[in-house]
């Protein structure tokens, strides 16, 4: 005797959503395997924290001495790694007063985090162009107008 109640399951198991995108068991990745997303160039990432040795706000460059890195930046802790900060992004006060902030805030002595991209495979040679350069010394200040106001400002009688 036959139920006829009874639905049968999908039919596709391992086989996909239907839109040629399989995440199942009967289809190889190997078509895209080693690149990015969507056929871009894999990358790597060089993060590392140190201390500032010098500055050179003309040509955008500073040499940073390594302390500490991520897998990709450990071989160079220990070692004076000049980075080109011309493109990169800066999270530091404005310690200057120019209304900018850029690597002439950034002091000898200072310790940064600066993070690099590179393609995967590619040397490590310097300068390494800096993606972004955080100043952990004189962070970025927020908004003066949102900060509390001190206590010992009192009105000059000139």
């Amino acid at each position: 005797m036959r139920c006829p109640g009874v639905a049968l399951a999908k039919g596709d198991h391992g086989q996909g959503h239907g839109n040629g995108h399989s995440h199942g068991h009967g289809q190889s990745q190997a078509k895209g395997h080693g690149k990015g997303h969507h056929g871009k160039k894999a990358k790597r990432n060089l993060n590392f924290h140190g201390d500032v040795v010098s500055v050179d706000s003309t040509a955008m460059t500073a040499v940073v001495h390594v302390t500490s890195g991520n897998q990709g930046a450990r071989d160079l802790v220990g070692q004076d790694v000049t980075v080109d900060a011309s493109k990169a992004r800066t999270d530091v006060a404005d310690t200057n007063k120019d209304g900018a902030t850029d690597l002439k805030d950034v002091a000898v002595g200072d310790v940064v985090v600066v993070q690099v991209k590179l393609a995967r495979g590619a040397a490590a040679s310097q300068p390494l162009p800096a993606r972004h350069i955080a100043d952990e010394t004189s962070p970025e200040q927020a908004d003066p107008a949102e900060a509390p106001e001190s206590s010992d400002s009192t009105p000059s009688s000139d």
